[in-house]
């Protein structure tokens, strides 16, 4: 064990300095959620990752406040949910953060983004593998949150490798780019995330429930970072050189 620390401290060491410090942050920041809420609503949810998970209920939020998704903002929510294992049904919308991306994540509507209702197979603010805790009694919420995959991925970047591409501050803006266009929905919204934080912008740039689908909205999106990126990545043309002046 201490010879695999030192490995890490090294690889700390020689890494790039202030990029690599804030990712690494991030990436430790992303391993715990937690949060609470003024929410209207009676909702449960228990999970040992997703295949063992029991809940019901449903809430509106009207605020929502803590650290999500390693970034700490406030933020309005509703959720819905209900079953027992892989059995199980999920919604949520989330909007109005300062830093967090929106979510909309139907029960059984928009064609196109869901086409099964099953929350195994679909995106959500719930890592696959999470194990956490949500309660709504009434007019108040608490969401916790632990996850593996997080820890994994921190663990990771000390050596500095990203597994889930969720790097902010290291990546170049040409990568970011790159990888909002591809075809896997979680790194999309990596390099979304990744660009907000970067630049301020987010161009309404939505996540959606089904990972297969990307949908116009999020397409619009995509068009209007390129373009904002486009001017930011090309370099200025040099001025023109001043002619000589007579005599």
């Amino acid at each position: 064990m201490s010879r695999f620390l030192s490995v890490l401290l090294l690889a700390g060491s020689v890494a790039p300095g202030c990029a690599y410090v804030k990712d690494r942050g991030l990436d430790l920041a992303q391993t715990v959620d937690v949060a609470v809420g003024v929410s209207e609503g009676l909702e449960f949810n228990l999970r040992a990752t997703k295949f063992v998970q029991v809940g019901f209920g449903g809430y509106r939020g009207l605020y929502w406040a803590g650290l999500k998704d390693g970034l700490l903002d406030v933020w309005q929510e509703e959720r819905s949910e209900f079953g027992v294992g892989p059995l199980y049904v999920h919604e949520l919308f989330r909007r109005d953060g300062d830093r967090l991306l929106d979510v909309r994540y139907p029960l059984f509507g928009d064609p196109g983004f869901r086409e099964h209702a099953a929350d195994l197979t679909h995106l959500s603010d719930r890592g696959t593998f999470d194990f956490g805790v949500t309660l709504n009694p009434v007019l108040f919420g608490v969401d916790v949150s632990i996850s593996p995959v997080e820890l994994v991925d921190f663990l990771a970047g000390l050596a500095q490798a990203d597994p889930l591409q969720d790097d902010v501050h290291v990546p170049a803006e040409r990568d970011l780019v790159r990888r909002l266009s591809g075809d896997d929905a979680r790194v999309r919204a990596a390099a979304a995330r990744a660009l907000r934080l970067r630049t301020g912008e987010r161009f309404g740039y939505l996540l959606y429930a089904a990972p297969e689908q990307m949908p116009p909205s999020q397409i619009r999106s995509i068009r209007r970072w390129k373009e904002y990126l486009g001017a930011e990545l090309t370099p200025p043309p040099s001025p023109p050189e001043a002619s000589p002046e007579g005599p």
